[in-house]
């Protein structure tokens, strides 16, 4: 099981026995498993993945990577829009399913992230086909929001991929994903590489987030923001005064991670995260964000979503240690 901060990804074993997969060459299954557990990956299976971020994550040649990708493509194990290199796993919602409501709006807010492309119809087909109905109880016109939010770009579709192209059998892949950080791929590169650098108190994060960041999207002034930009803009606002108290700075791309993964795939409150980061802070952890989403990771297993809950789950601990190591007298009495 491979583990990033608050993200989990597992691949059933029964891949290896999968038909379709077994016919892969060895450099076409190492490929398909890097993109269903890649770092640019995210909670829709729907990212971007250029080209580039394979060849510097696997230590291949362009010439390599733009083969394998073609065969994966022309198998029918992956789709992806050539303009902008967004990348789709059609059947990814049928082994990583939607959990609860706030999870789903975290997918299609992830989604709005994305550059325009040419998969909006392919990802909510496969939405419609694999997500077991959890995107119909939304409170938007989500269908209606994607479209409007990635439009399509000049090309198509990676040839024979398609709509209406011909259905191929996926591998028998399953993953538990709780997603990543509220930007592109790139950005959530950043993330990892920033991971530690909150530890000098009062440093200035902007120069390192400058070379990360994606452009600002255009917005339609007289559309009005759904309710959950209005959520998201509320948890952001809170998460960044946690930052700035606990951990001297703020850091946008750990900040929007700890959204995507913990608030929207784990339905918990930004006061839980904050008292996660006021704990790495008490401890002196050397690498506070680290330690804050260890935390997090611990209580999400355990169904943690308020302050209640946490409390909860420190009685429970100390009572735990007292049955492990009950009290004694020194004069020998119970």
């Amino acid at each position: 099981m491979a583990k990033g901060p608050g993200r989990y990804v597992k691949v059933a074993v029964r891949i290896w026995r999968d038909e379709k997969f077994r016919t892969l060459s060895d450099e076409e299954q190492f490929l398909y498993i890097y993109i269903l557990t890649s770092p640019h990956s995210n909670m829709a299976g729907y990212f971007v993945l250029p080209d580039m971020y394979i060849m510097e994550d696997l230590g291949w040649a362009k010439e390599t990577v733009t083969q394998t990708l073609s065969k994966l493509l022309g198998k029918g194990l992956i789709n992806r829009c050539e303009t902008t290199s967004v990348t789709l796993l059609e059947n990814y919602f049928r082994y990583n399913p939607i959990q609860n409501p706030n999870q789903a709006k975290g997918v299609i807010n992830k989604v709005k992230e994305l550059p325009k492309n040419s998969l909006v119809e392919d990802f909510i087909s496969a939405c419609e086909a694999h997500a077991g109905g959890r995107f119909d109880g939304l409170d938007f016109d989500w269908k209606k929001e994607l479209r409007n939010s990635l439009g399509t770009v000049g090309g198509t579709p990676s040839e024979g991929l398609g709509k209406g192209s011909e259905t191929v059998s996926k591998p028998e892949t399953e993953a538990v994903t709780e997603t990543e950080i509220k930007s592109t791929a790139s950005a959530r590169a950043c993330a990892r590489e920033g991971e530690g650098e909150n530890e000098d108190e009062g440093s200035n994060q902007k120069s390192q987030n400058s070379g990360c960041g994606k452009g600002e999207k255009e917005e339609n002034p007289t559309t009005p923001k759904s309710s959950l930009e209005t959520i998201d803009q509320e948890a952001t606002k809170k998460i960044e005064a946690a930052f700035q108290k606990h951990f001297g700075g703020v850091n946008l791309h750990q900040i929007n991670l700890v959204i995507d993964d913990y608030i929207h795939g784990h339905d918990m409150e930004p006061a839980v995260v904050e008292e996660a980061m006021r704990r790495s802070t008490v401890n002196g952890a050397q690498n506070k964000f680290r330690y804050t989403t260890s935390i997090l990771d611990s209580w999400a297993n355990k169904k943690v979503t308020t302050l209640d809950d946490v409390t909860r789950e420190d009685d429970e601990h100390k009572q735990s240690k007292t049955e492990e190591y009950p009290y004694f007298s020194l004069s020998g009495g119970a």
